[in-house]
């Protein structure tokens, strides 16, 4: 019989960089369509507007099925690591330009990374050998989660 122990951890981010570049789309995107009449870049612009405001928030979460990282306000997309894929989970310091060039979704040789901004990091040391990084507050706390769920994997 199996005593496995149902923990869960989540956690909101927001990215100060992306609200702000948020704002700033919206308003290029008002001068150039209203004050020099070229609507079809204003659109370009506001599109832009939107792809940051949605990438501007994360929701992290943690629980039996693994580390799952949502987007925006919407359940999709998402970023899925299952449990069966992480070999321990940790916690660091981490500094977005020069750690991962930027903010955002980041691939590097050896990591990937929701880097919403410089920070408290939740880090996963894959069975790949990869690392996975999220910076989100409370990351111990997410880390200790994970750490007790592969503990207890049958």
């Amino acid at each position: 019989m199996s005593s496995f122990v149902h923990s869960s951890w989540s956690k909101t981010a927001v990215s100060p960089v992306m609200v702000g570049l948020t704002g700033a789309f919206v308003v290029a995107s008002a001068v150039v369509s209203v004050k020099y009449g070229f609507i079809g870049s204003g659109i370009g612009l506001l599109g832009g507007a939107v792809l940051c405001a949605f990438l501007s928030v994360v929701r992290v979460h943690a629980d039996q099925r693994g580390l799952t990282v949502e987007f925006g306000l919407l359940p999709w997309p998402r970023k899925r690591v299952p449990l069966s894929e992480i070999r321990e989970a940790g916690h660091r310091e981490v500094r977005a330009l020069r750690e991962f060039g930027g903010w955002g979704y980041r691939i590097k040789s050896r990591a990937t990374g929701v880097v919403q901004r410089s920070g408290e990091a939740l880090t996963l040391t894959l069975v790949s050998g990869r690392e996975f990084v999220v910076t989100v507050s409370d990351a111990p706390q997410g880390a200790a989660v994970l750490n007790g769920l592969l503990g207890n994997r049958v």
